[in-house]
Parts: structure tokens; sequence; C-alpha cells
């Protein structure tokens, strides 16, 4: 273990990783997961991949060999790939692979909750924690010393990027100012939070962002752990020009293409957009949170 240890200098990209072994994967929330899938492709010696809540039935993750529980991932491989977030079976596969001896590599999605991924002290810390800005970087090795960071590209946002360019080629000549609302449940533990109330005053709060606009169309993306019908009480507020999707049934790249603006609260999508190009704009003061996004990223409302 220590000598591979040792080689977590030597990995700074999923290429790279080929050097610790046969690797296993598990993924449940939607960010790390996200950021997973993207690297298969320069992945190597994968045994296979355990894939629950969120992540379950992913396309490209579909390709690898199905294990039916982390367990039998972890026995499998000499490294484990796990995500992180508020899934337990992600800190239980973290507190079980390193039982077992594994090498452990867990993936930071976004800049915020570090520590607390991890479980309630003592945490259940992997040996390396994996970013892909130096953003993030720098809050990962204040929040959590002793462990390595590691930051590898960001092959999402780069493969959000180039799937959007090119669908933006072919899309519809616009005959509406298109505005991606991406909503995010801000209260803790999930449930209506304060962003079900901005969201119900929509077009008070989207129209200082082009007051000449006189023809609006809104789609708005939930997040993948809302409910479908978290804001039917309140659409009646909205235009109708309003429509719904689940981000289990709208691949970003598509949304980001059809799009003129983006607005949201703190969410990942906001800075993909931002990579995209897109102008991009921040509703989290407005529901009484402070935004955590890198500066330069989001234009606070």
């Amino acid at each position: 273990m220590s000598s591979l240890v040792e080689d977590l200098n030597h990995v700074p990209s999923p290429a790279e990783a080929g050097r610790l072994g046969d690797c296993g994967i598990v993924i449940a929330d939607a960010g790390s997961a996200a950021h997973v899938v993207a690297w298969l492709p320069h992945l190597t010696d994968v045994v296979g991949v355990f894939s629950t809540g969120w992540a379950r039935g992913i396309p490209a993750a579909g390709e690898l060999r199905q294990f039916q529980d982390a367990a039998s991932v972890i026995d499998a491989c000499e490294w484990l790939l796990v995500g992180s977030g508020w899934t337990p079976q992600l800190a239980d596969s973290v507190r079980a692979a390193r039982r077992a001896d594994r090498l452990v590599l867990s993936v930071l999605d976004h800049w915020v909750n570090y520590r607390v991924r991890f479980g309630p002290d003592p945490l259940d810390l992997p040996d390396a924690v994996i970013v892909t800005d130096p953003y993030a970087r720098e809050i990962a090795g204040s929040s959590l010393p002793g462990v390595a960071v590691l930051e590898w590209p960001n092959t999402l946002a780069d493969d959000i990027g180039s799937a959007t360019a090119s669908l933006r080629q072919a899309r519809d000549p616009a005959g509406a100012w298109r505005v991606l609302v991406i909503a995010e449940p801000l209260a803790a533990g999930g449930g209506h939070g304060p962003e079900r109330s901005v969201l119900a005053r929509l077009p008070d709060v989207l129209g200082p962002l082009n007051p000449g606009a006189s023809n609006v169309h809104i789609a708005l993306r939930l997040h993948p752990i809302e409910a479908d019908d978290k804001y039917d009480s309140i659409r009646a507020e909205w235009p109708s020009t309003v429509s719904v999707a689940s981000a289990r049934d709208s691949p970003l790249a598509e949304q980001f293409a059809w799009a003129d603006a983006v607005v949201g609260f703190n969410s990942y999508a906001l800075y993909l957009a931002s990579h995209c190009g897109l102008p991009t704009y921040t509703l989290a003061r407005r529901a009484g949170v402070e935004t955590t996004l890198p500066v330069g990223i989001a234009v606070p409302l």
C-alpha cells in the first residue's frame, strides 16, 4: 500500500492511473458520477462498477461489468475510484475499502462541504481526493489536511463544451429570448427550500436581465434529486412559455445549445454554462444564500 500511495504523485490524469493496478468504481451522487463517467474512456484496467442512486443506469457506465454491491467491487480491485456526496453508500465504500487495504481516490465535484462528505468526525477519509480546478484544489488542501489532492482534467466540462458548440450550429433560428433556469434544492436535507419562493416569481426575476425582450421562453431544468412535481403548486404563477424537464431526461449540452442565457443558484451546472460561453447568472443572493462559485463564473442578480 505504501508504494501505491507514493505513486499518487505520478497520477496527474486518468490516463496515468493504470500504474495503480486494477480499478473498481462506486458512483451514486450526480456531480461526482458525471466526472467519473467522463473519465471512463481514459481509464485502463477497470474491473467494473457498482452504481446506485442517480448514477444507476448511466449509459456509459453500463458498458462496464456491473457489480451488485460495493463489497464485490472492492474484492475485485486494487484501488477504488469513488464519488463523494450525501449518499451513505459512498462513505460506507470509502470505509470498507480502507479496511480491505485498498487505495481510495474520491472525486469532489463542487466547492463546498468537503469534510462532511466523509461523515461526522472521525472522518472516513480516502487516500486522495480528485478535483478539476485550482480553486477546488486550494479548498481541498485546507479542508482535508493529510489527504493528497490530485487535479485531474475537467473532461466533463470539455465534453459538454464540445457537444454544445456542435449542437448550436444546427439550432433553430431564435424567435425568442431563451433562458435555461437550473433548479437546485437549497434547503438542508432537501425539500421545499428558498429556491421555491424565488422561482415562483420567474418573470420578476428574469426581467432585469433583458428588459427589451418581449418574447421569452424559459426551460426549468430540475436537479436530479428533485421530484418531477416539486414546483407544480406554483406553476400557475409562471408564464405559459415555461417548460419543465428533469435532468435525467435532458442532456445539459442540448439545453445549453438551446439557451441564450443560463440562470441558477449555486449549481455546478452554472460553472459548465460559463465554460460553454453562455451569459450566466446566479440567484443565490435572492434566495438568501451566498454563492460559492469561483469568482468570475456567475454574475449575481
